[in-house]
């Protein structure tokens, strides 16, 4: 259930050993019956709907990534009714957990008024606990923000580190908005033309 299957078993075989095993209520099982149906893995038809009972009977005995799945496809309206306040439900309930894709998630649900009440100071909150569990879109969107200084006092180290944490992790946006901000400066950060022209060629380059 855990591991990829060994290279003799055919694709009937292992979708036939995952869903038994999730019909037997193996929560790990269930949530990759979900993907195997979103994404039309191992020869399966693609069916959001069966993604959906799967992912929502993992959902249900606790296994997190499937409560963010579940959380998205209520967000984006696949599959079922779209909800922004059943997504938030379920994002919350991954990110008491400790999920960074959760937090994340959450956090642009109170970043833009989601299915819960605009909250500029949560919604930072969220985002730098993401980040310091390595989610890469919450560093980019943590740079974006102090860069801006809409959401929180202007503070151009803050935005540079940011950025700086998303780029080494391959973000070509964070690299193209560091190469934005050399080349324009703003208050704490003088102009600088090269590391504009290195950052520029490294979002190219990725």
């Amino acid at each position: 259930i855990n591991r990829s299957p060994p290279k003799h078993m055919t694709d009937e075989q292992t979708v036939f050993n995952i869903k038994s095993a999730a019909l037997k209520g193996n929560a790990q099982a269930q949530y990759r019956m979900g993907l195997i149906f979103q994404y039309a893995k191992y020869g399966v038809k693609q069916d959001i709907h069966e993604a959906v009972r799967f992912y929502m009977l993992a959902a249900g005995s606790g296994h997190v990534k499937a409560q963010v799945n579940i959380g998205m496809l209520y967000e984006q309206g696949l599959g079922v009714e779209q909800s922004d306040a059943i997504a938030v439900r379920y994002y919350t309930r991954a990110s008491d957990n400790g999920d960074a894709k959760a937090l994340f998630n959450l956090g642009m649900c109170y970043k833009n008024g989601k299915g819960v009440a605009q909250n500029d100071e949560e919604a930072v909150r969220l985002f730098k606990e993401s980040a310091s569990k390595g989610n890469t879109n919450a560093k980019f969107v943590l740079g974006v923000i102090y860069a801006k200084g809409k959401r929180v006092q202007q503070d151009a180290n803050e935005a540079i580190s940011f950025y700086n944490a998303a780029a080494k992790e391959g973000d070509s946006k964070a690299m193209c908005n560091l190469g934005v901000l050399y080349e324009g400066g703003m208050p704490g950060v003088p102009r600088n033309d090269v590391l504009a022209v290195k950052f520029f060629q490294k979002a190219i380059e990725n």
